[in-house]
């Protein structure tokens, strides 16, 4: 009760025009260690109902961080909620009314499941085609170049445990400089995609760095991968080359960042679930296994190094 009263609070302030304002139906979407998401009604004496989300977070920088690109991706006519209120921890914003485009992908004839590959990846080439200085006004493009590779390897020594050691020095040892800054969504994955029965998309969960346009794309190749749907990352990345006119170069030291990046944060994960349901560790546990051993193939084929196994 005590966050449906803070977030009616903030709401009346932001919204005091359409005072007195009523809660309905507010239930949790999902609920996890890095965030807790709810779905409501927002109703005035007017009979405007609004279909909202509210998305609290465990650490409130995140929240400010992830309301700023979505302010400025939406001017930037980027396909993303409407933000209503952010404040603290909290960010509210439209309830979209679609499902993950996964979903579609799953219930789709042939053709379809070309039709939305093609839609999601050019979705991220979309997105990797928007200056950054919509995120970073007045940012040197060149230097940022130049400090990406440094700054990927700085925030992995940062968050390491001594078992990442070795992964991270072959990074370091091998690194790849960056072919040009881009806004990074940081988990671009199929079911981040919302998708409507008219066809309009909505990218979800920004957790958002300047980077080379080759980590989304790793990063959402060797997810796929480990998530047993090989086919679909194979036509994505196929996709990707035909769309972009290019093909990707280096992409073996980018599923390498990548995954060590995803391993460590679901170590984290585990190390720290204190928002995480009674037994849900457990739970959260036995679904990595699969996993966590498909990411220690892939380090070991491109790298040599065997990473032991939380």
């Amino acid at each position: 009760m005590a966050i449906q009263e803070r977030l009616l609070n903030a709401l009346s302030i932001t919204f005091p025009y359409r005072a007195p304002l009523r809660i309905d139906h507010f239930a949790v979407l999902t609920s996890g260690w890095a965030n807790n998401i709810y779905a409501f009604d927002l109703i005035d004496p007017a009979g405007q109902n609004d279909a909202l989300v509210l998305k609290q977070f465990s650490i409130a920088e995140k929240a400010g961080k992830e309301a700023r690109a979505l302010k400025a991706l939406a001017q930037a006519n980027y396909p993303v909620p409407r933000v209503l209120l952010a404040q603290d921890d909290l960010i509210v914003m439209e309830r979209f009314a679609g499902s993950p485009l996964w979903t579609h992908y799953e219930q789709a004839s042939e053709s379809q499941r070309e039709a939305l590959t093609t839609l999601f990846v050019h979705l991220l080439l979309d997105l990797q085609a928007l200056d950054v200085r919509i995120l970073i006004p007045g940012a040197d493009t060149g230097g940022l170049s130049e400090a990406i590779p440094e700054e990927e390897i700085g925030r992995l020594r940062q968050d390491s445990r001594p078992e990442f050691s070795p992964v991270i020095d072959w990074l370091d040892a091998h690194r790849v400089r960056c072919s040009r800054p881009v806004i990074s969504h940081r988990d671009y994955h199929p079911w981040n995609v919302l998708l409507d029965a008219g066809g309009r998309a909505v990218v979800l969960d920004w957790d958002w760095e300047i980077a080379d346009p080759r980590f989304d794309l790793a990063w959402m190749l060797t997810l796929m991968q480990r998530s047993g749907f090989g086919d679909f990352s194979a036509a994505a990345l196929a996709c990707y080359e035909k769309l972009s006119g290019q093909s990707v170069e280096s992409l073996a030291y980018f599923e390498v960042l990548t995954t060590t990046r995803w391993w460590m944060n679901v170590t984290r994960s585990l190390d720290s679930n204190a928002n995480l349901r009674a037994g849900a560790a457990d739970e959260f546990r036995a679904f990595l296994e699969k996993p966590i051993l498909e990411a220690s193939r892939l380090i070991a084929d491109h790298t040599g190094i065997r990473l032991a196994q939380p």
